[in-house]
């Protein structure tokens, strides 16, 4: 993923992916059209990765080599994580160590965190990948969100801080998607007897259910 303010630059890649941070993926890649295969690409990623339902890889193979191969080491993640069948199967760790910049590291430390279970290796990229966030607020919300919820168990303010500051980020950006995870993911910090968690739930709730999310929708527990 490049920095979000280099599409902000072509007017005609800066619609879409406002429409994307919003989560209307489909009328992104409608406005788009075949004007960038990259960005193209990107959308049809992240619409996967927020609605688990089908793909079609050869969007992301018509793609650069370099972006589809980043894209695919993605998939490949979220197949493993979910237990979903089909889709590609790289070794996700691989493509992201031999790949320099913020944002692999990123997907690096993700991978080692929930696919290796290495927390220590984890921890230590995303600290890396927090160092390369330079002035792109978007990857630092992901960044501190998961660094925040390993500050949890030794700082428990101070990783609050951190999924706060998640939170303010992505909805300072209007990235809808990601602001219900970190609602979510602060309500779930701060415990079902905090007096945000409700409101944070159902708001959460109430954007999954727009956006058709299954992984944020509200669980049949609490139904």
């Amino acid at each position: 993923m490049m920095h979000y303010a280099t599409y902000l630059t072509d007017p005609a890649l800066a619609a879409p992916m406002r429409l994307q941070l919003a989560g209307q993926w489909d009328m992104a890649l409608n406005i788009l059209g075949d004007y960038s295969a990259d960005l193209r690409a990107e959308i049809t990623a992240d619409r996967f990765m927020w609605q688990l339902g089908s793909i079609d890889m050869g969007v992301i193979n018509a793609a650069s080599p370099a972006t589809a191969t980043l894209l695919t080491a993605r998939i490949s993640y979220w197949h493993k994580l979910f237990e979903l069948e089909g889709g590609p199967d790289v070794d996700e760790a691989a493509v992201y160590a031999a790949t320099p910049g913020g944002w692999a590291a990123f997907w690096h430390a993700v991978v080692q965190d929930n696919v290796h279970k290495n927390s220590e290796l984890a921890k230590a990229e995303f600290a890396r990948a927090r160092e390369l966030c330079a002035d792109d607020p978007f990857l630092e919300s992901y960044v501190v969100r998961h660094q925040g919820y390993y500050l949890l168990e030794t700082d428990r303010e101070a990783g609050l801080l951190l999924l706060r500051r998640s939170l303010q980020l992505r909805a300072a950006l209007g990235a809808r998607p990601q602001t219900a995870a970190a609602q979510l993911a602060l309500a779930s910090a701060l415990g079902d007897e905090h007096p945000e968690t409700a409101d944070l739930k159902a708001i959460a709730w109430a954007t999954a259910e727009e956006l058709n999310m299954p992984g944020l929708k509200k669980p049949a527990t609490e139904q």
